[in-house]
């Protein structure tokens, strides 16, 4: 059932091997490291900006490698690489499980179907799908069905692994960190050439 994304994913693993594909990694890497940075996601609005950069980041990064990859905002799939579907997740912190579907209403009985490309802090990118996984590393809670992290772990250093540099996400939880919001609302008054409220635009920070 997952032959065409586990295919991708080791021409994409291939591909990463090239030297000329060093530097789109570095600045893969670096973006990476700027984002969770400056968008701490201790502050709860920046989760979900810093979930939709990475996800523009991974696609560009892909596309730099010689792929064909659209975002895309279908029910849980994130990118579309080569004409096949991929869910994306990133956990940048230290937790034990990884949010696979957020159920939200709907059906307690939603099943995992979607291949997955994981950016893990301090491990790298993992390739991981339904068939590679026992039933014992899900955990069903009334909201959401989680991975345990554990399931993960087990595929370092296989076909299933590049190990990039991604970032583990600053442990402080205040004073230098941009708000996402701020940041949009400033670029919109600037794009509007504003006179009046960009000189009462006040200093962010948290």
């Amino acid at each position: 059932m997952f032959f065409e994304a586990r295919e991708i994913f080791r021409r994409l693993y291939a591909a990463c091997q090239r030297t000329d594909a060093t530097r789109a990694t570095e600045e893969f890497e670096e973006a990476l490291h700027e984002l969770v940075a400056t968008y701490n996601t201790a502050i709860y609005e920046n989760r979900f900006v810093v979930g939709g950069a990475t996800e523009v980041l991974l696609c560009t990064w892909i596309r730099s490698l010689g792929f064909d990859c659209q975002q895309q905002s279908v029910v849980r799939t994130d990118l579309r690489i080569e004409g096949v579907d991929f869910s994306v997740k990133a956990n940048f912190a230290a937790s034990p499980t990884i949010r696979l579907i957020n159920v939200l209403g709907e059906s307690p009985h939603a099943y995992w179907n979607e291949p997955v490309l994981l950016l893990l802090a301090q491990n790298g990118l993992f390739y991981i799908d339904p068939e590679m996984v026992s039933e014992r590393f899900l955990h069903r809670k009334p909201d959401v069905l989680e991975l345990r992290m554990t399931a993960i772990h087990a595929l370092r250093g296989t076909e299933w692994h590049l190990p990039i540099n991604v970032p583990r996400k600053p442990k402080h939880t205040g004073g230098s960190s941009r708000i996402a919001s701020y940041d949009v609302a400033r670029s919109i008054l600037e794009s509007i050439h504003s006179r009046v409220l960009l000189g009462h635009f006040g200093d962010q920070g948290v």
